[in-house]
């Protein structure tokens, strides 16, 4: 009975896993995606008390997925290599944030901004009461641009270096300013996606990796920053990183809690080169800021 009992809980975790990985064939798979952690860490635990019950193939079977989920997430926390040095005044530093509908003080995000040293700035959510926030960034802030997203919650971008040809673009959840960098022309990009089915990200989606597109067949690299209501190892993710020619940069960084239990990694940082991120407070945000030191002359791996 035990036995049979270990073998059915397998069966399930085995089938609750694999459908996390089928984002790529209906939307559901990336909503599964969200708790592939501990569905692989619970597989493990099934499997292994199946092998002890001698349930050798459902137990084998089950803790061997549940290791190699395991060993595929553990590269979401690792750090990008190939970054250059270069002096802070000639740094892309990255700076997104979530600021949170409901913030009503932004000074001290603000100021962590400037204490980082941050050249570009991707927000989402600025809402009637915290929008303020692009206004108080102060002249050094060449660029600034914001598009209405849904429901007050605009999401905007901001640069330290001018804009360049090409000016500015708005659509379905994405600001975007055409920037003259230290190495040359780049887009910056915020996003903010919605939640995945059964919500409206896979429609989102449909709309905006077209316009992704269009930015990436400028033949100017992107830098994108937002909160992508996904996990690093999603397809959406993955679809956002193929239209717009550019690659997640890690380590992935727990960013959004959800009732104080559960903590997902949701925000991300992507580029047409190599970078490191970081991860900043919450300060007063529901959404813990990202930070990331990006290199666009370094080539991807």
């Amino acid at each position: 009975m035990r036995r049979r009992m270990a073998g059915a809980l397998c069966v399930l975790g085995l089938l609750a896993l694999i459908g996390g990985y089928a984002g790529a064939l209906h939307p559901l798979g990336d909503s599964l995606s969200v708790l592939r952690l501990p569905a692989a860490v619970a597989l493990l635990v099934f499997g292994l008390i199946a092998l002890g019950l001698r349930a050798r193939v459902l137990g084998g079977l089950a803790a061997g997925a549940a290791m190699l989920s395991l060993g595929g997430m553990t590269r979401t926390v690792l750090p990008t290599d190939g970054l250059t040095h270069r002096p802070t005044d000639t740094a892309l530093i990255l700076y997104t944030k979530n600021l949170s509908f409901r913030l009503t003080d932004p000074g001290p995000v603000l100021g962590d901004i400037a204490a980082t040293g941050a050249s570009l700035l991707t927000l989402q959510e600025l809402s009637a009461t915290n929008g303020g926030a692009m206004d108080r960034l102060g002249p050094v802030w060449m660029a600034r641009h914001r598009c209405v997203f849904t429901a007050g919650l605009d999401v905007g971008v901001a640069a330290r270096w001018p804009v360049a040809p090409g000016g500015t673009r708005c659509a379905h959840g994405m600001a975007a300013v055409h920037l003259q960098g230290p190495d040359g022309p780049f887009w910056l990009v915020s996003l903010h996606l919605h939640w995945p089915w059964p919500y409206r990200q896979p429609e989102q989606l449909s709309r905006l990796l077209p316009a992704l597109a269009a930015l990436a067949a400028t033949g100017d690299p992107l830098v994108i920053g937002g909160d992508f209501n996904a996990m690093p190892w999603s397809s959406a993710v993955d679809a956002v990183a193929r239209a717009s020619a550019t690659r997640r940069l890690g380590p992935a960084h727990r960013s959004f809690e959800i009732a104080g239990m559960y903590v997902l990694p949701i925000d991300h940082v992507l580029a047409a080169g190599q970078g490191r991120v970081t991860r900043r407070p919450l300060f007063g945000s529901d959404h813990a800021g990202l930070l990331a030191r990006v290199d666009l002359t370094a080539d991807a791996e």
